[in-house]
């Protein structure tokens, strides 16, 4: 059923289109809000990562996520373009949150390359942030089909989602193979990536070798270091020495 563009400028119900949000709601707080968290939060996690040392060999597969960052970036450049060219077709919110779309895309090419040499696991926030807006970007994608099809507006945003999806493959993959060597003998917990630590997946090693024998302590995984003991009676040493130990 068609709809006229003006519903989509509120932030009410869309009754013309079953089952579906305003372009101005989508916009504003399933683009608009993701984007700011991760502008936010950005400030605070290039500072930690600036304070650690390179941790990755030099590879050729640190060509591909740059490269996947480009043509994502290229996509929201080309819906910034799109959403100008339509005139009075869009919301109010249809230019800003494409504008910070493509300031978000453009963070994540700075962070990616930065997490990239001094992280030991995949970057959680690039991989929480890009999973997140793709869920997201679903509902606009439907609504720009059933209002602008045939049209370059849905055809170009659905082309953003799958530049996202594949940006997410090359950020969740395993960095361990490139790690440098004191790096790469850390434990699994340490080197997996924010769904393998949510599901808990790379204890099933652990769990198999288990159903199949004994296990000794020599079998375990290594622990993570912020956690083993040495580091941390050494921290708690050095406070209790200079009084700041409360």
């Amino acid at each position: 059923m068609s709809c006229s563009y003006v519903r989509d400028d509120f932030f009410g119900p869309q009754y013309c289109r079953a089952f579906d949000f305003t372009l101005l709601f989508e916009q504003s707080f399933l683009q608009i809000a993701p984007c700011a968290v991760l502008l936010l939060y950005l400030p605070g996690r290039l500072l930690r990562l600036k304070r650690q040392s390179v941790k990755v060999l030099k590879a050729k597969t640190r060509i591909a996520k740059p490269l996947a960052l480009l043509v994502l970036i290229g996509t929201q450049i080309a819906l910034v373009v799109a959403w100008v060219l339509v005139g009075s077709l869009r919301t109010r919110a249809s230019i800003p949150s494409a504008v910070l779309s493509l300031l978000a895309s453009m963070a994540l090419l700075y962070l990616s390359n930065l997490e990239h040499l001094r992280s030991t696991r995949p970057s959680s926030t690039i991989n929480a942030f890009v999973f997140t807006t793709i869920v997201l970007d679903v509902p606009q994608c439907r609504s720009l089909w059933l209002r602008y099809s045939p049209g370059a507006l849905p055809v170009v945003f659905t082309m953003s989602m799958i530049a996202k999806a594949v940006v997410l493959y090359l950020e969740a993959r395993s960095k361990k193979s490139i790690l440098l060597v004191p790096y790469r003998l850390y434990g699994p917990e340490v080197l997996v990536n924010l769904y393998d630590r949510t599901v808990l997946w790379w204890l099933n090693p652990l769990f198999i070798r288990g159903y199949k024998g004994l296990i000794t302590y020599k079998e375990l995984f290594t622990i993570d270091p912020d956690l083993a003991s040495e580091r941390n009676e050494k921290t708690f040493l050095d406070r209790w020495v200079t009084g700041t130990i409360l």
